[in-house]
């Protein structure tokens, strides 16, 4: 008995890519849509998961380590902002700016990466099935499904 070959794909994406397709993806209801579409956005997803569960690991972590000392004392100030003094007010937006440019670099950086992703047996989603998606998930963007459809092609 000969096997099935199945067909394998590579893709090079754009983490920005990937964490906006997954994110595309998590957020639909697959309930009403058929089988094949069900497995198909389900398999997809299956592949994009494990980058955008590193993206948001990687983040929140750089959130952490790249907090000034005291940076919690320096958001209950800006709370106040209209209170303080000229000074405190410069020491307040100077840290929050540069903490902000600092955690934007790290993630323009990170989205700017770009990954290998495999499709293995996965046939592209079909047309008539972004067509169904669309129509059972009223918020769904359809752009958006079909880059993620040219991304499994």
């Amino acid at each position: 008995m000969a096997d099935k070959k199945t067909t394998k794909k590579v893709k090079e994406l754009k983490v920005r890519e990937i964490v906006t397709m997954y994110n595309a993806l998590k957020s639909l209801n697959l309930y009403k849509l058929n089988r094949e579409t069900q497995r198909s956005i389900l398999l997809v997803s299956e592949l994009l998961r494990p980058v955008f569960k590193t993206f948001e690991e990687n983040r929140d972590e750089a959130m952490k380590r790249l907090r000034p000392e005291g940076f919690d004392q320096i958001l209950e100030k800006n709370e106040k902002f209209n209170d303080l003094s000229d000074e405190e007010k410069g020491v307040v937006s100077r840290t929050i700016n540069a903490y902000q440019t600092a955690l934007n670099d790290y993630i323009t950086n990170a989205l700017d990466k770009t990954e290998k992703i495999t499709y293995e047996g996965i046939e592209p989603i079909k047309l008539d099935a972004i067509c169904e998606v669309a129509d059972a998930n009223k918020e769904s963007n359809v752009e958006l499904l079909l880059t993620v459809r040219e991304a499994t092609a």
